[in-house]
């Protein structure tokens, strides 16, 4: 992936956080939901690690996930041992820790990962 690439998946990934974090840390108590400005603090990135078919995007995920863990805390979800096992591995090819103290692992249930993915997953393309 060229650099210009990498740039753009990752300023998406970060708006994608903040957007999420205003409706979820709001939605409830205020009626009027907002796009936080990038310059406002947020406590953490959450990424989902690429699954199988999504493979090719592994390397920029371990690349864009060692920039997060430099200046704060990143949640990598994942769906299986093997997908975490991959993450850490891919996270290490490029040079970062996978034990470092601001990268945080959570697996999530077959359900919650089919049905967060179940629009865009092969299985379901016509």
């Amino acid at each position: 992936m060229h650099e210009t690439g990498l740039r753009r998946l990752f300023l998406a990934l970060l708006v994608t956080a903040n957007v999420m974090g205003a409706i979820s840390d709001h939605a409830m108590a205020d009626p009027v939901r907002r796009v936080p400005a990038e310059w406002e603090p947020q406590e953490a990135i959450w990424l989902q690690w690429p699954r199988h078919w999504e493979r090719s995007h592994e390397t920029a995920f371990a690349r864009i996930s060692n920039v997060i863990a430099r200046y704060e805390t990143l949640h990598i979800l994942h769906a299986s041992a093997k997908i975490r096992a991959d993450a850490r591995a891919a996270i290490g090819r490029e040079g970062g820790d996978p034990d470092h103290p601001d990268i945080n692992e959570s697996g999530v249930s077959r359900e919650m990962d089919e049905s967060a993915t179940s629009t865009v997953s092969p299985s379901s393309a016509s």
